[in-house]
This record gives structure tokens, C-alpha cells and sequence, in this order.
């Protein structure tokens, strides 16, 4: 992820647009760009003046209008942009939230929307979690819509094309099977059964799991899982009971967004299995499945081998 961009879509009273500028400077992931489009010099304000130095462009009324010249201006610049009405005020980690989320679930679809000649919003099929989420999104935010502007780029495969990746493995009372549709409601269960620990011990946020998931949300998920799979971007494991009516955790290898990493391993398992002592056993386990039937030559394992303030400064630095 190259960088991502602030829009203030700017409309309404310029007072207004200052008091949300100021808030983007005092976040804790700043912007890598600002962008203000406005109807006339006026309605800038002293915003330009902000220590974000941010690009101000002039365009007509009308707020389609205003979204289609920014993205113009952002053409092969941006890779995740923030949309902000005037009147939305950022909270200090609102521009810190999409990269994390990439970052722990690399297989998140990109939100796509075109804006069409009256303002609506049509959702590209396919392509996002499907209307309501996107209309809960809007409605949540006051008027602020997230979403990718451009088309991702196809991932480049994690592993050679002549690299035969495992379709299964077994370890002592657990059994390793590629996360896809036949397994959402055995994937669903396990991540429910332990929301608060696995946002403390995997996600380390309130973005993954939550009680909002919905079953087109985990569907959709496991649909995203499986097809990267299949292109070879990333491998995600369910870790599956012997007889597979139960998920104990899941295993994912994933690209590494730290040079020098050819790939990142990451585990979880239930609050029942920690507890109970799986995920020291599932983790050195994994060290050694990926020593012995992976062609990777330096794997990265944060939270464990790295401990997660120096990841998290590896990730920052890149």
C-alpha cells in the first residue's frame, strides 16, 4: 500500500472545513495527502494554510462533481482514499484504521462505488460486502464513505509456480484444511466464541472479529480466502478437530509487508484452546510445518518470534 490520501469534499460553510482539516493533522497515522475540492477560493478558508499542505481544487457545485475531480486528481496516486464531508470530524486513529485492516486481513475486498449523475451510489457487484454494509458505513460515519478508488492491482503469487502448496497436513489431534465456503459456518463459530480475546491477542482491534459479522459477511470472507488460494496470493488453514466438526484456530501465511521477509505466518486459536494450553502447541508445530514443506528461506512471525512493538515499527517504517 503506497499511500493513502484524505479527501475533504468541501461544500457548505467554510468555518465548517477548518474544523476538519485541523483534526487530520493530529492524527496518529497522518495522511501522505490532502486534497480539498471546493466550488470557489472562498470557501478554502484558511485551510490551506495547514501545516498538511493540502492541494486545493477549485471545481463546480454539486458533490458528483466534486468526487470524480478528486479522484481525477488521484489517478495512479492513491491506493486507499477517505472521503470526508465538511462537517465530519476524524477521530485521532480514523487514518491509521485502513492499513491495519489490510494489514491483518489482507483478503478485505476493496469497496468499490462509481457515483452516478444524481448522487446515488450503485455497488458494484461483487465487488463489495453489498449494499447494506455500505449504507450502514455512510449512515455511521456522518456522511464519510471509505473506499478504495482504483481497481487492486492482481497480488503477485507468494510462492513459485512450480511450488506445490500443502492441501492438508495433521498434527497431533488437529488437521489442517484451506479456509473456502464449505467451512463458514465451522470458521463463524470459532471466531465468535472468542471475540474480545482475539481482538486482544490477534487482530489487537475491534475491527475483527465483532458482533456485526453477518453470515453474507463471513460467507464472503471465506469466498475471498479460497480464491487467493487458488491465484497462490495467500494460503489462510482452518485447524480443524480429527474428525472436522470443530475449529480450533486457524493458521494464515501471507505476504510479508517488511522487505526482507519472504512471508508472514500468523496463528489463532479459540479462547477455549488457549486456555487450554493449543496455542503454544499449534505455533511450534508451525514452525516446523513451514521449515520443512515451505520454499520459504526467512519467514516472519509477529507476536511471537518479533515481538509486536518492533513489528509494529517495522510495518511504519516501510
Amino acid at each position: 500500500m503506497r499511500a493513502i490520501r484524505a479527501l475533504d469534499i468541501a461544500v457548505a460553510a467554510t468555518a465548517l472545513l477548518r474544523e476538519t482539516v485541523d483534526p487530520i493533522e493530529r492524527q496518529t497515522r497522518p495522511p501522505d495527502g490532502v486534497v480539498i475540492v471546493a466550488p470557489s477560493q472562498a470557501d478554502f478558508c484558511s485551510a490551506g494554510e495547514s501545516t498538511l499542505q493540502p492541494e486545493l481544487v477549485l471545481s463546480p457545485k454539486g458533490l458528483c462533481r466534486q468526487h470524480n475531480l478528486a479522484l481525477e486528481v488521484l489517478v495512479g496516486w492513491a491506493d486507499v482514499v477517505l472521503f470526508l464531508d465538511d462537517d465530519f470530524v476524524m477521530a485521532p486513529g480514523y487514518c491509521a484504521a485502513p492499513p491495519r485492516s489490510f494489514r491483518l486481513r489482507p483478503n478485505r475486498p476493496d469497496p468499490n462505488c462509481r457515483l452516478l449523475p444524481k448522487g446515488t451510489r450503485e455497488t458494484f457487484a461483487g465487488a463489495t460486502r453489498g449494499p447494506e454494509p455500505m449504507k450502514r458505513l455512510a449512515i455511521a460515519a456522518a456522511a464519510a464513505v471509505l473506499l478504495a478508488t482504483f481497481p487492486a492491482l492482481a497480488a503477485p503469487p507468494l510462492v513459485a509456480p512450480t511450488f506445490a502448496v500443502p492441501i492438508s497436513a495433521k498434527g497431533p489431534g488437529f488437521r489442517l484444511q484451506p479456509l473456502g465456503p464449505a467451512l463458514v459456518k465451522i470458521d463463524f463459530d470459532a471466531y465468535m466464541s472468542s471475540v474480545a480475546h482475539l481482538q486482544k491477542t490477534f487482530t489487537r482491534s475491534t475491527e475483527w472479529p465483532h458482533a456485526g459479522i453477518s453470515d453474507a459477511d463471513a460467507l464472503l470472507d471465506m469466498q475471498t480466502e479460497a480464491g487467493r488460494f487458488q491465484r497462490r496470493e495467500s494460503f489462510a488453514y482452518s485447524v480443524l478437530t480429527p474428525d472436522g466438526k470443530r475449529e480450533r484456530g486457524c493458521v494464515y501465511v501471507q505476504p510479508s509487508p517488511v522487505p526482507g521477509y519472504d512471508a508472514v505466518v500468523r496463528i489463532w486459536v479459540t479462547k477455549a484452546e488457549y486456555d487450554a494450553g493449543f496455542d503454544r502447541q499449534l505455533a511450534a508445530w508451525a514452525h516446523r510445518w513451514i521449515a520443512r514443506k515451505w520454499s520459504f528461506k526467512k519467514v516472519a512471525w509477529p507476536g511471537r518470534d518479533i515481538p509486536w512493538a518492533e513489528w509494529d515499527a517495522l510495518t511504519k517504517a516501510r
